[in-house]
């Protein structure tokens, strides 16, 4: 009878080049095909790949995926993790969005594409299967070849950054990277492949329910806004409340560990936290600045040619537009649109004889842009039209 292979770090980097091989020429064929029913085979696929190496490896599968009944303190200790977490991730996500306004695009690209199936059965192919599947893979597998390292920081590490590179997305590989180092802490400390487990349905169910929430009145929804800095500001804040969680869900999930610091470097983080978010707060308060406000009277008929300004936006940063249009008589159509100097439109509201709209937050260049308003009617006779156009900065450095 053959022996075992003894588990070896470049098993799991071999093992993780597999995976992405596969996502690049199988899943992404598939679920462009399929839809999400070719997510559920992507995960299936994973799985498989997964226990091809315990399976070659002849690994006790047992001792791989070590699976234990769960105690209170560790199920408490889990939901008080991911309710940290959660706000982290958050919180990173909104600093990345402000930075990179693109983020937001692929948000509501993977919320448009959960929600071509019904929601239950959206349920088991975001949730359901990727919490058994991909746990199998990294905190199972993967994470078993890692365990020869002295260093657990290390070993969280290293598959932390090992799940962020998985899925293939540079906006995402922070938020994921983080989630996988606490999955791969709760794993290791708790030696109960259930848990991880259990974090990844939680963790994946709740984002599915907020994005079908948002999602389900359309197949598709476009990602206009922007994160403006005073929304950082305020996640840091709440983020305030982080420390002390992780510190209550490692006495519940790590009770061995007794170290009096953890307490005094909890409230140093809080403190630092609060305060750095108070500060952002009140800078993008400070900052918030009218670039251009004009309110002006004409008489138009249908033969009028549209009104045209500049707009000289000098600084990069975080806008509010407001436009507002009233008509003595309701017979004129008046249409706004505000454009950058390509014509590519920004905020065009809907149009009619009277309405007031507003935009924001939105990120803009600097640069030259147009604020433009048409006229459309059935009458010769000269109507007033009193239009509106007021350009706000309220965030940026």
């Amino acid at each position: 009878m053959s022996q075992s292979t003894a588990p070896k770090w470049y098993i799991g980097i071999l093992l993780l080049i597999v995976a992405i091989a596969f996502l690049l020429f199988g899943a992404f064929p598939m679920q462009m095909n399929w839809g999400m029913y070719g997510l559920a085979l992507t995960q299936i696929g994973l799985l498989l790949i997964a226990l091809a190496a315990p399976w070659l490896c002849k690994w006790k599968l047992k001792e791989v995926m070590p699976i234990k009944k769960v105690t209170g303190k560790h199920f408490f200790g889990t939901l008080i993790l991911y309710c940290a977490t959660f706000i982290v991730v958050n919180t990173v996500t909104m600093i990345i969005a402000y930075f990179f306004p693109g983020m937001l695009e692929v948000s509501s690209a993977l919320g448009s594409f959960f929600v071509t199936v019904p929601f239950f059965v959206a349920l088991i192919i975001v949730a359901v299967l990727p919490g058994i599947c991909e746990e199998v893979l990294f905190r199972g597998v993967i994470l078993h070849t890692m365990r020869k390292f002295k260093s657990q920081l290390a070993v969280m590490l290293i598959v932390a950054v090992i799940f962020g590179l998985f899925h293939l997305d540079v906006y995402r590989f922070l938020p994921t990277a983080i989630i996988g180092f606490v999955l791969t802490y709760l794993m290791i400390k708790t030696e109960n492949f259930l848990l991880p487990v259990f974090y990844h349905f939680l963790n994946n169910a709740v984002s599915l329910s907020a994005g079908y929430s948002a999602f389900s009145n359309s197949a598709e929804v476009e990602a206009t806004a922007e994160i403006g800095l005073e929304f950082i500001g305020v996640y840091l804040i709440l983020a305030t409340l982080t420390p002390g969680l992780y510190y209550f869900a490692g006495r519940l999930l790590n009770p061995e560990r007794k170290n009096k610091k953890d307490k005094f470097v909890a409230i140093a983080l809080a403190v630092l936290l609060f305060v750095l978010g108070m500060g952002i707060f009140a800078h993008s308060i400070d900052t918030g600045v009218t670039i251009m406000s004009f309110t002006q009277g004409e008489s138009v008929d249908n033969n009028t040619q549209p009104v045209m300004h500049d707009v000289v936006v000098d600084k990069a940063g975080i806008y509010e537009l407001f436009v507002g249009v009233e008509h003595e008589a309701g017979v004129i159509i008046t249409e706004a649109n505000f454009m950058d100097q390509t014509g590519l439109s920004i905020f065009n509201p809907d149009s009619g004889t009277e309405f007031n709209a507003n935009k924001g937050p939105v990120y803009l260049e600097k640069g030259i842009y147009m604020i433009e308003f048409n006229f459309d009617g059935g009458t010769s006779e000269p109507v007033d039209v009193q239009f509106a156009f007021t350009l706000r900065r309220i965030g940026g450095f």
